[in-house]
């Protein structure tokens, strides 16, 4: 009516308690309050390269790169170290006390694959390769289904003995990696459970093969909360493991190739030229030790089958190899010189 005043509604704001049910204001200022009169909990290196943290309880680690980057190296090289009683390629760990176990999940490989990369590990930590290490386990679940696998993840984090996992596969335990509830959901589980456990989580995951991105929206989401992410390469024989984000100090990177017992090998003064000059003495000797002999045709064949390369790359190789005096040539075949043998 005229001349009435008009009650404006009282604006009630949103409080935690609308926010967090069942939950009061009180308990919620008490219990995610930052006090800066106490110190901080350290960071506990479980995991370093160089000296610096890349793995820490509490926190998710990610692993990316394209197919046959060197996951499953790089994998091998943290079980590893976390086993051994010296540094693995300038790879370091300490586990918490009681949380001496590493276990690494396999979604991907076949049985006899991940029996290879089992007994990879014992040999780079230098054990026997015919028995299991008490701190180290591998679960082959390639053939469980999507929730089966994440329940076997599940347990494995519970067990108080854990103090770091690695999933090799990290996109089988999600129904589908774009699906945006679904990565929020699954993402939200993994950063509760390494929480509440006090573990390390080492999610690897392939990425885009147009891009270096991780593979959808699972994949991001996983980049937005690492603490650590490593991007993995390979150029030629080549592997690199370098930090694409970190919370931490950037690790200055690894470089490594894999000699002939299949091990990884580091090279610390990296050179390109140098490597490749390496393989191709490497190649060339196993073609013709034992002064084998070999036609320049049989030659070029053998060659570009063994490096991988085409016909005329194999045939420049063979020409740099003879003006350094790696290969010479005999009544119009080509053997190694003596004096390299």
């Amino acid at each position: 009516m005229e001349g009435e005043t008009k009650i404006k509604p009282k604006f009630e704001p949103l409080t935690p308690d609308a926010i967090i049910n069942g939950v009061n204001s009180l308990t919620v200022k008490k219990s995610y309050a930052i006090d800066l009169s106490v110190p901080p909990p350290p960071l506990h290196p479980l995991l370093t390269i160089n000296g610096t943290i890349i793995a820490s309880p509490g926190n998710i680690i990610l692993i990316k790169g394209f197919a046959k980057a060197g996951k499953s190296f790089c994998s091998a090289l943290f079980c590893s170290a976390f086993i051994s009683e010296y540094p693995i390629l300038n790879i370091e760990a300490e586990p918490i006390e009681g949380r001496l176990k590493i276990v690494f999940i396999d979604t991907e490989q076949s049985l006899p694959h991940t029996h290879i990369f089992a007994r990879r590990v014992h040999r780079l930590a230098g054990y026997r390769t015919d028995r299991n290490h008490p701190n180290f386990e591998v679960h082959y679940i390639k053939e469980l289904n999507t929730q089966q696998r994440f329940n076997v993840l599940r347990e494995v984090a519970k067990d108080p003995m854990t103090g770091v996992i690695i999933l090799d596969g990290a996109v089988d335990i999600i129904s589908d990696f774009n699906d945006l509830k679904e990565s929020t959901k699954v993402r939200d589980e993994l950063m509760q459970m390494v929480a509440a456990n006090n573990i390390a989580l080492i999610a690897v995951i392939h990425t885009n093969k147009r891009d270096a991105n991780s593979r959808g929206h699972f994949g991001a989401m996983l980049e937005q909360k690492s603490e650590t992410t490593i991007q993995l390469s390979k150029d030629e024989n080549v592997f690199t493991v370098a930090a694409a984000y970190t919370r931490n100090m950037p690790f200055d990177e690894l470089r490594f190739i894999i000699d002939d017992n299949g091990l990884p090998q580091l090279i610390e003064n990296f050179n390109k030229k140098e490597i490749e000059s390496m393989k191709q003495q490497e190649n060339f000797t196993l073609l013709l030790s034992g002064q084998k002999l070999m036609d320049y045709k049989e030659l070029v064949k053998e060659y570009s089958e063994l490096s991988g390369l085409s016909e005329p790359t194999a045939k420049r190789h063979i020409s740099k190899a003879i003006k350094n005096k790696l290969l010479m040539k005999i009544s119009g075949s080509y053997t190694l010189n003596k004096f390299n043998e």
